[in-house]
């Protein structure tokens, strides 16, 4: 028994689009047909999906170094009697915008 299915449309870039009728090519399938086999490897690639939740967790560990970053820099700044907490924020915050 066949899943039902739904049309949906998106905007690609015409790059986008070209790879999807090279590549298809390659299989003698439509842009459409590729872009299904495209979305299908993504879904069920265990590589991908380990690699992708290893990056959402180095993500989150970078993200905690940053805070700890920039408390450490206010304190240092602050308690050093460098600047008021305000400019210590507001200097660290400017560094490490990035």
């Amino acid at each position: 028994m066949n899943a039902k299915t739904v049309v949906v449309s998106v905007r690609i870039s015409k790059a986008d689009k070209d790879w999807l009728e090279a590549e298809g090519a390659k299989y003698c399938l439509s842009a459409a047909a590729q872009l299904k086999r495209v979305l299908h490897d993504a879904r069920f690639d265990m590589k991908y999906n380990q690699l992708l939740s290893e990056l959402v967790e180095l993500h989150q560990d970078v993200s905690k170094v940053k805070s700890n970053q920039r408390v450490l820099g206010v304190a240092i700044l602050a308690d050093g009697g460098k600047a008021s907490r305000e400019e210590a924020e507001e200097f660290v915050e400017s560094r490490l915008a990035h």
